[in-house]
């Protein structure tokens, strides 16, 4: 789990400094294109507002930077599926989760989810993707994290209260390391629902101001 949550952090700094390269092309600090008095300041499918070029590599440094802040943002819409897979995999080990070392389960989410984000990244910068289907995207991914999310939060809840029971044979699969990876998993549960609400919020406005 700090194996991959450490990755997704990250990637702030990934938006930070393709941010800072981004702003002065659209504040009009640097001018580019056939009309270097007019700024561009966001992504548009619209042609009457795509950018006219004569030369590609005065725009590389906005492409490049470009690329990262949409694979940024992909990120963030596939990080909370990727942070689902990753607790699914603490409640099927909750017997040795957290003493056991499984860094290949971080590492594989890491690798999948790059592999996913990076041509989604591409393809959004070219415009082969539209709009209402990066909006379905994000509504898909919220809704299999809010699934998977409460089914493991009752998996949990139920596995507490039948180690907490008094009848014969629930205390046979009684152990420490699965109480206390119970009880990780629920307050992780709790907290990362309220995390993933707030990024897929961020998303929706972070998407919004780049349409402007």
């Amino acid at each position: 789990m700090n194996v991959l949550m450490a990755w997704f952090l990250l990637q702030w700094f990934e938006a930070i400094l393709a941010k800072s390269v981004i702003i002065p092309y659209q504040i009009g600090l640097i001018s580019i294109g056939i009309e270097p008095s007019k700024a561009f300041c966001s992504w548009s499918s619209f042609e009457k507002d795509v950018l006219i070029v004569k030369n590609k590599e005065e725009i590389m440094p906005l492409y490049i930077a470009s690329f990262f802040l949409w694979h940024y943002m992909a990120s963030i819409l596939f990080a909370i599926v990727a942070i689902t897979i990753e607790r699914v995999c603490a409640t099927l080990f909750m017997e040795d989760y957290e003493s056991r070392s499984r860094r290949y389960i971080p590492i594989f989410l890491i690798i999948i989810t790059n592999a996913i984000t990076i041509p989604y990244s591409y393809f959004v910068l070219h415009n082969r993707l539209s709009l209402l289907l990066s909006y379905s995207q994000g509504v898909a991914n919220g809704t299999f994290v809010f699934v998977g999310y409460f089914a493991l939060w009752r998996i949990n809840l139920y596995w507490r209260r039948k180690m907490s029971s008094t009848k014969p044979g629930d205390h046979d699969k009684y152990s420490l390391g699965r109480k206390f990876q119970i009880e990780e998993n629920i307050r992780s549960l709790q907290s990362r629902f309220c995390d993933e609400y707030h990024s897929s919020f961020l998303l929706k406005i972070l998407a919004k101001k780049v349409q402007k």
